[in-house]
């Protein structure tokens, strides 16, 4: 597999979910990257403060099927990638019209690349954060969205849904 020219960085592709579907007669597979970027396995010995690298929008590449190639080049639906949106992970694909698809999908908008030191940004202490990585602390930094995302006879359209985080 050939990344997209426009996703090309393989430190941040790790793929949630798959999918199939046929358009025109091919065979395709999509991919859901999200783009999680862990810098470090272990907890850090200090707790200073220092850069971090934040993580990429998650994207969905797109494979055709070729069983006469030695190497599949996957692109990106651009419109994803253009919502900025992060942990991205899908609800439900109907492929079954033979032509094109219907993926709803969610964001979970937590940068889990983002560490913290200390309490977070409600007043916790890590100790009491179930959502505590490897020295970081998940902070939902967002309202979730949910997105309808439809490609069907070479045309697409994307609708999303979204309201307010609550985190009480």
């Amino acid at each position: 597999m050939i990344p997209p020219t426009d996703d090309a960085d393989l430190t941040t592709a790790n793929f949630h979910s798959a999918f199939y579907y046929e358009e025109a007669g091919q065979a395709y597979v999509g991919l859901l990257r999200t783009g999680v970027r862990l810098e470090r396995l272990a907890a850090h010995d200090d707790a200073r403060e220092h850069r971090v690298c934040r993580m990429p929008a998650s994207t969905i590449w797109i494979l055709k099927l070729d069983r006469a190639s030695q190497a599949l080049q996957a692109q990106t639906l651009p419109e994803i990638e253009r919502l900025g949106g992060l942990a991205l992970s899908h609800l439900d694909v109907d492929a079954s019209g033979g032509d094109g698809f219907v993926l709803y999908a969610n964001y979970k908008q937590s940068d889990v690349a983002e560490e913290t030191h200390g309490k977070n940004i409600y007043g916790e202490e890590p100790d009491d954060v179930r959502e505590h990585y490897a020295g970081m602390t998940v902070e939902a930094l967002n309202y979730g969205m949910v997105l309808r995302y439809e490609r069907k006879q070479g045309q697409t359209s994307l609708r999303t849904f979204s309201r307010p985080y609550d985190p009480g």
